[in-house]
C-alpha cells in the first residue's frame, strides 16, 4: 500500500490535481465577482480564503503522515500559489475601492484580472514540473516568495485600515469635516422676492422655454449618439397649461412639456412643476416610443445636465449616507476648485448609502440640488472660471425602447437662495420637504412590544405597559409571518394574515389589529415585500408566472413586470385591510443592482438599465397605490436603515429608523445632527437608561423598544419634553457646534424659528470644562427671549435680545457629566 501511494504521485495525478485547483480558481474568482459586487462582504471572503487553504493543509498533513513526500510537496506547492491568487483576488480589489475609489465591479476585474495571470504563471510552472522542464530559478523562488509574503501583509493591511479609509477617497480628503456656520436672523431666513424670481427666470429659460434663443434644455439625452441638446430643431417643441397651485403637490405649479420626433418615433415629456414659495423647481423626462418598432438605442439620459453661475470659490455641502457606521450622516465641505469632477453616486442601487442625494452649493449666491432616484443615480460637478455644471442621472442606462415603452429619468428638484450662508439654504430644503411630507403634524411615539429578539406578545402585556405610560401606536416588526427557514430575513415573502408566526401570535395577527384598534391605538407592521426567499407565499406565485422573479441569491419580486406590480400592490393591500395596519413599515434588505443586471440580461435582452428604470418607476407607484387604497395610511421607509432618503421616497413616508447604528450615546447624537440637515421627518429607537441616554437619542418620531417599570420614569419625563418641543423639530435646524462623536468635545444643536425653540446641549463623559457658551441662531435681533433650562424652568436663565443671543450667547453652568442639557426659548 505504502509503495502505490509513493508511486500516485505520477504525471496523472498531478494533471487531476492541476484540474481540481483550476476548479477552485474558477469557483474563487466567480465567487468572490458575486461576493464583492453584491453583497460587499469582505470578511466571508476572507474566511472562505483561509478555510480552503486549511483544508488542503490538512489533505497535505494526512499524507505525510502516510509517507507519501512527493504529494504533500506537490499539494504545497498548489497550497501556496492558490493562497498567494486569493491574496491578489481581493487584496487589489479592497485596495482599489476603498483606496483609490474605483468602482466595486471595476476593482474585481482587476482583482480576477491580476489574479489570473499569476495563475496563467502557476500553470505553466505546473507544466514544466510535469514535463520535466526547469522554468523556476532559485531567485525567481525567492521573490516569489518575498511578493507572496508582502502582498498578504498588504490585503491585511487594508483590511485593517478600511474603515478608516472608506470615505478617505481622492474626493474626500479635500473635503473637510471642521464645519462652522455664520450667524443668520429670522429675517435673513425668509424667502425673498429675489430669490423667487431667480427660480422662476432659471425655470423659465431652462425648462419651459427651453431650445428658444439658443438656450439649451436643463436635461439631455441621447438617440444613436445624436444629443437633444444640439438636435433641439429636430423636436416638435409645446409647453401646456399651467395648473393652478396644489393641484399636482402642495404649494406646486405644474406645467406638461412634450418634445416629438416622429423621424425617431419617440415622444419627450417633461412633468416640471414650480413651488414659488420656496423658490425652488423640479422636474421629471420620460421617453415614449410612439411608433410600431423598436427604437433607436437611448444613452447619456440626464435629468440634469446644466451650468450655474455661483462663482469661483463655489463650496459644496454634502453628506455621506447611512452604512451602519458612527459616522452615518456626517457633513463635509468640498471647495469645488479642488478637484476636477466631484463625482457622487449610490451604492449598489440604494439611495443613500455612501452619499446623501442633497448637495448645497454656496458661493457667491446659493442653491440646493437633490436628485430623487431611489437606484443608482450618478451626479457629477464641475468647476470652470465662475461656473459650477452639474449632471444627474441613472448612473447605467443604454437600451432601446420597445413600441408604447416608457422610460422616466430621476427628479431633480433645485432650491434658490442668495446671500453666502449655507444655512439658509439647509432650511429652505427642510421647509419645502416638509410641504410635501406626509402629515406628522401630531406627536407620535410608538411601542415596539414584538420583534425578532422579543416575543411579548401577549395582551396582558400591552395592558401593563399602557397602565405604565402613553404611547400612540403598537409596532410589530420582523418575524410575525411564518419563519420557513427559522430566522426572519431569510423567511420573507409571506404577507397575507393567514401567514402569521403561531408561535408568536397564537391567536392570529389579525387579533392584535383587532385589540390595537379596541385601545384607540395605530399598528405599525413590518414588511418586506421586494426582496423573496424560497418556500414563501410570493415566491409560489413568481415561479408560476415567468419574469416575476430577480434571480441573484434570494429573489427580487420584479416590480419592473407590470403585471407583478399589479399582483403586489392587491395582494399588500389586502393583508393591510385585513389585519387593520395604520403604519405600514416597508424594509429593503439587499443590494437591487446585482438582481437589476441579472434582469437586463436574462429578462429584457441586455437592455443596460431598463429593469431598475421600470422597476423605481413601479415601486413609487406601489407606495402611492397602497396610500390611495387605504386613506390615511402611513409609509415608514426602512432600508438596512436609512438607504433610501431621497426626495421621491421622503414626500412619501417617514424614516423611523433613520440608521442601523444604534450604539454609542454620542454617535446617535451625531448621526441626528447630520441627517436632520436634509430630512426633518426621522426617527430612531429610543434608550431610556437614564436623562442622558434618553436624550441623546431623541428625534422627531420614536419608538420605545425597552419599556418596564424599571425606566418608566425616565420614558414619562422625555414624554413630557417631547410633546413640549415636538413641532420645533420640524422648524428651522442650527448646528451649534461642529460635528462630531468624540467623547471630549462639546455637541449641541438648535430647533425652532424666530418665536419659540429649543437647543441641545451634550456635555459628554470626557469632557473637562464645567462652562459652555451657547449662541443660538435664527431669532428676531429687536426682540426679547425667555431661556429656561428644562430641568429647571422655575428658575429662567434670564431675558435677552436676540442680538445679544446670537452674537455674545449665555454662558451656562453644566457641573454633571454626562449631561444632556434642554434649553428653552420663546419670544417675551
Amino acid at each position: 500500500m505504502r509503495e502505490k501511494m509513493k508511486h500516485a504521485g505520477g504525471k496523472p495525478f498531478l494533471l487531476l490535481l492541476s484540474l481540481l485547483v483550476t476548479a477552485l480558481y474558477i469557483y474563487s474568482a466567480k465567487s468572490f465577482y458575486n461576493e464583492y459586487t453584491w453583497f460587499n462582504s469582505i470578511w466571508s471572503l476572507v474566511y472562505y480564503t483561509l478555510l480552503l487553504w486549511i483544508c488542503i493543509f490538512i489533505t497535505a498533513a494526512l499524507l505525510s503522515i502516510i509517507g507519501t513526500r512527493k504529494i504533500v510537496g506537490s499539494i504545497f506547492s498548489f497550497s501556496v500559489f492558490f493562497l498567494f491568487y486569493n491574496c491578489f483576488l481581493w487584496g487589489a480589489p479592497l485596495f482599489t475601492n476603498f483606496i483609490l475609489n474605483w468602482s466595486k465591479s471595476d476593482s474585481a476585474f482587476f482583482g480576477i484580472i491580476l489574479s489570473s495571470v499569476l495563475f496563467a504563471f502557476a500553470v505553466l510552472v505546473l507544466i514544466g514540473k510535469i514535463f520535466g522542464k526547469r522554468l523556476l530559478k532559485k531567485s525567481l523562488c525567492v521573490v516569489m516568495a518575498i511578493i507572496f509574503v508582502l502582498s498578504f501583509a498588504v490585503t491585511f493591511l487594508v483590511i485593517s485600515i478600511k474603515d478608516e479609509y472608506y470615505y478617505k477617497n481622492k474626493l474626500e480628503k479635500a473635503g473637510s469635516m471642521d464645519i462652522s456656520f455664520n450667524p443668520i436672523n429670522s429675517q435673513q431666513l425668509l424667502v425673498t422676492e429675489n430669490e423667487k424670481n431667480r427660480c422662476a427666470d432659471w425655470f423659465k429659460e431652462n425648462i419651459l422655454n427651453a431650445g428658444k434663443n439658443g438656450n439649451a434644455p436643463a436635461y439631455n439625452f441621447r438617440v444613436n449618439g445624436v444629443s437633444l441638446q444640439n438636435s433641439f430643431e429636430d423636436w416638435d417643441f409645446s409647453v401646456g397649461e399651467t395648473s393652478t397651485k396644489g393641484v399636482y403637490y402642495p404649494e406646486g405649479k405644474t406645467t406638461l412639456i412634450t418634445l416629438t420626433n416622429k423621424n425617431l418615433g419617440l415622444k419627450a415629456t417633461v412633468t416640471a412643476t414650480i413651488y414659488e414659495t420656496f423658490a425652488t423647481c423640479e422636474w421629471t423626462v420620460y421617453i415614449k416610443n410612439i411608433s410600431g418598432e423598436n427604437s433607436g438605442e437611448i444613452t447619456d439620459f440626464c435629468a440634469l445636465n446644466s451650468s450655474f453661475n455661483l462663482g469661483n470659490d463655489t463650496s459644496l455641502y454634502y453628506s455621506t449616507g447611512s452604512d451602519c457606521s458612527a459616522d452615518d450622516f456626517t457633513l463635509k465641505k468640498l471647495k469645488l476648485s479642488e478637484v476636477t469632477t466631484a463625482r457622487f453616486a449610490a451604492t449598489e442601487g440604494r439611495s443613500s448609502v455612501d452619499y446623501m442625494p442633497y448637495f448645497n452649493f454656496c458661493g457667491n449666491t446659493g442653491l440646493v440640488l437633490s436628485v430623487g432616484w431611489t437606484g443608482q443615480w450618478k451626479a457629477t460637478y464641475q468647476l470652470t472660471g465662475d461656473i459650477t455644471h452639474a449632471k444627474a442621472c441613472q448612473e447605467h442606462f443604454q437600451a432601446y425602447l420597445t413600441p408604447d415603452e416608457e422610460i422616466r429619468s430621476p427628479l431633480v428638484s433645485i432650491c434658490f437662495y442668495d446671500g453666502t450662508n449655507a444655512l439658509k439654504g439647509f432650511n429652505l430644503l427642510r421647509k419645502w420637504q416638509m410641504a410635501l411630507s406626509p402629515n406628522v403634524s401630531k406627536p407620535q411615539v410608538f411601542y415596539c412590544y414584538s420583534n425578532e429578539q422579543d416575543y411579548s406578545t401577549t395582551t396582558e402585556n400591552i395592558e401593563a405597559m399602557l397602565k405604565l405610560a402613553d404611547f400612540d401606536a403598537l409596532w410589530i416588526d420582523a418575524a410575525w409571518y411564518k419563519l420557513t427557514h427559522r430566522k426572519w430575513h431569510n423567511s420573507v415573502g409571506s404577507w397575507s394574515a393567514d401567514a402569521f408566526n403561531k408561535n408568536v401570535f397564537p391567536d392570529g395577527i389579525q387579533a392584535v389589529g383587532n385589540f390595537a384598534r379596541e385601545k384607540g391605538l395605530g399598528l405599525l407592521l413590518w414588511y418586506e415585500p421586494e426582496r423573496v426567499t424560497k418556500g414563501s407565499e410570493l415566491y409560489s406565485i413568481g415561479e408560476q408566472n415567468p419574469g416575476w422573479l430577480l434571480s441573484g441569491g434570494d429573489f427580487l419580486w420584479n416590480l419592473a413586470n407590470d403585471d407583478a406590480f399589479r399582483y403586489l400592490c392587491a395582494y399588500i393591500s389586502t393583508s393591510i385591510k385585513d389585519i387593520g395596519v395604520t403604519v405600514y413599515r416597508q424594509d429593503f434588505n439587499t443590494d437591487a443592482l446585482y438582481y437589476w443586471n441579472w434582469g437586463d440580461k436574462n429578462l429584457y435582452d441586455g437592455r443596460k438599465g431598463i429593469t431598475e428604470n421600470h422597476y423605481i418607476t413601479n415601486l413609487y407607484a406601489y407606495l402611492d397605490y397602497l396610500q390611495n387604497a387605504n386613506i390615511g395610511l402611513v409609509i415608514d421607509n426602512c432600508a438596512s436603515g436609512g438607504r433610501r432618503l431621497d426626495t421621491e421616497m421622503t414626500r412619501r413616508s417617514v424614516a423611523l429608523h433613520r440608521s442601523d447604528y444604534i450604539k454609542e450615546n454620542e454617535a446617535n447624537q451625531s448621526i441626528t445632527y447630520g441627517v436632520s440637515l436634509w430630512v426633518p421627518a426621522n426617527g430612531i429607537i429610543l434608550q431610556l437608561d437614564d436623562e442622558y441616554n434618553a436624550r441623546s437619542w431623541m428625534t422627531a418620531l420614536n419608538n420605545v423598544m425597552t419599556f418596564n417599570n424599571e425606566n418608566v420614569e425616565t420614558y414619562k419625563n422625555f414624554l413630557t419634553l417631547h410633546k413640549k418641543i415636538y413641532t420645533n423639530w420640524f422648524d428651522n435646524y442650527f448646528p451649534l457646534t461642529p460635528q462630531n462623536h468624540n467623547t471630549q468635545e462639546w455637541l449641541a444643536m438648535q430647533l425652532g424659528d424666530g418665536v419659540d425653540g429649543f437647543a441641545t446641549i451634550y456635555k459628554r463623559e470626557n469632557v473637562k470644562e464645567n462652562e459652555f457658551t451657547l449662541v443660538l441662531n435664527g431669532l428676531s435681533e429687536k426682540k426679547n427671549y425667555v431661556l429656561w433650562d428644562y430641568d429647571n424652568s422655575k428658575k429662567p436663565l434670564g431675558t435677552f435680545t436676540g442680538k445679544q443671543l446670537m452674537s455674545e450667547g449665555v454662558v451656562l453652568t453644566i457641573k454633571d457629566t454626562p449631561k444632556a442639557m434642554a434649553v428653552l426659548y420663546k419670544v417675551k
